[in-house]
């Protein structure tokens, strides 16, 4: 909620201010205050800004939330962000030439190795792939077509910066899960004893079981091997990677067939992935959070994707015996959560009922069917980011209480007077 005062044009002639309420309050979520700039010009007028609710100092705090809190909020998020990463590097597997980064005899030298592969990525993507080629295309024209600008060049701008962003962080996940995997291969530890590895080893210890296969008329002994062999070759899935991609550099794609090819892949999507979501979440988030500081752009997409319900606002107009005009600003700043049936409303059966049943509804002290339900421990759970080092975040006081904004009084007109 944004009160403004209209500036005087003409400060020699007598004039009584205007007002603009502008009063939205009672949306799904809250929408930022800090963005709006110090003057308005609306009707052919100028308004100076003179207070929002809430504050543009907690207005800016929340935003914060975006950059360490955006995948917490929006975890459906993951399903899009993580396949499209493994879209962006599908033609990029494996990188068989991490061995040098792996070999380098310094940190210093083993970075420099890793920025050199990340450039040899960049440009095997343009040159030689075409999923990814293709992925990432695609990712320019959303990002552009995304992008909150006014005019076609920044919106170009904006989303190729945004596009080559995520293509770094996308081919940087890359780069580091295999390095992951070189280096398990090199020392030993993947890629050696070959497929079905944990079954092998659990058949091995256990006793023979060959005597009694005679007595099994309904062949579940081999049921239950193929069975288990399934089991443990999901849990095996790290030596099966290593294995198929061991196969690949020594000898290429050729050396598999088209199921252990889709096997190689499909079973490097579920730890890529895993990798890849906290990454995009917090790409896309710091990318809102700038947008909406720094520019002064998507101011709905980085709110929404906050689903603040709090900070709630509504407006109440009184003639008085003068006929003035009074504007009370209300605002709630914590909405509650769960509500219960009031016991003492005064419409009820109680000792207020019988006090107050003869009075109209609107002189009603207790009007409503239903009270908030709010404890000390859903106050002290609720961080505060009304206080700039967070001291009040075990504060037990109830915040779901209707408080006066501001109050605005607008006199009669001297020409309506007379």
């Amino acid at each position: 909620m944004d009160i403004q005062s209209q500036v005087n044009p003409h400060p020699e002639r007598e004039r009584s201010a205007e007002h603009l309420i502008i009063s939205g309050g009672g949306g799904a979520f809250l929408h930022p205050t800090h963005i709006p700039s110090s003057n308005l010009t609306s009707n052919g007028g100028t308004y100076e800004h003179k207070q929002c609710y809430p504050p543009a100092h907690i207005s800016r705090r929340y935003a914060v939330l975006n950059v360490f809190g955006f995948r917490r909020i929006n975890w459906r998020f993951d399903a899009i962000g993580g396949i499209g990463y493994f879209a962006m590097v599908f033609s990029m597997f494996p990188r068989c030439s991490v061995g040098s980064i792996y070999a380098a005899a310094t940190y210093w030298e083993a970075a420099a190795q890793f920025c050199q592969e990340l450039v040899h990525l960049l440009r095997d993507m343009v040159t030689t792939s075409y999923v990814s080629l293709l992925c990432s295309i695609g990712m320019l024209v959303g990002m552009i077509g995304f992008a909150d600008c006014t005019t076609l060049p920044k919106r170009c701008a904006m989303g190729m910066a945004v596009s080559f962003t995520h293509c770094i962080a996308a081919f940087t996940i890359l780069l580091v899960y295999e390095c992951l995997l070189e280096v398990a291969s090199v020392r030993g530890s993947l890629g050696r004893e070959g497929e079905h590895t944990l079954y092998l080893f659990f058949s091995s210890t256990l006793p023979d079981f060959s005597a009694i296969r005679q007595y099994d008329i309904f062949g579940l002994a081999s049921l239950y091997g193929d069975f288990m062999r399934l089991c443990m070759a999901i849990f095996d899935v790290p030596e099966v990677v290593a294995l198929h991609r061991n196969k690949i550099c020594a000898s290429g794609f050729d050396s598999l067939g088209r199921m252990e090819l889709w096997t190689y892949y499909a079973s490097l999507f579920p730890y890529f992935w895993v990798l890849a979501t906290p990454v995009v979440s917090f790409v896309f988030g710091t990318y809102l959070y700038l947008s909406l500081n720094m520019f002064g752009c998507h101011y709905n997409e980085a709110f929404s994707s906050l689903r603040i319900a709090s900070y709630k606002n509504f407006l109440r107009l009184h003639f008085d015996k003068e006929g003035r005009l009074e504007i009370f600003a209300f605002g709630v700043d914590k909405m509650p959560r769960r509500w219960c049936r009031d016991p003492k409303r005064s419409g009820g059966n109680g000792s207020r009922a019988s006090l107050e049943r003869n009075l109209p509804s609107f002189k009603w002290t207790r009007p409503s069917y239903w009270k908030r339900l709010v404890t000390k421990v859903d106050n002290m759970l609720r961080m505060d980011f009304e206080n700039p080092s967070l001291d009040a975040k075990f504060n037990t006081t109830d915040r779901s209480n209707v408080h006066l904004i501001d109050r605005v009084l607008v006199r009669k007109p001297a020409s309506a007077a007379t």
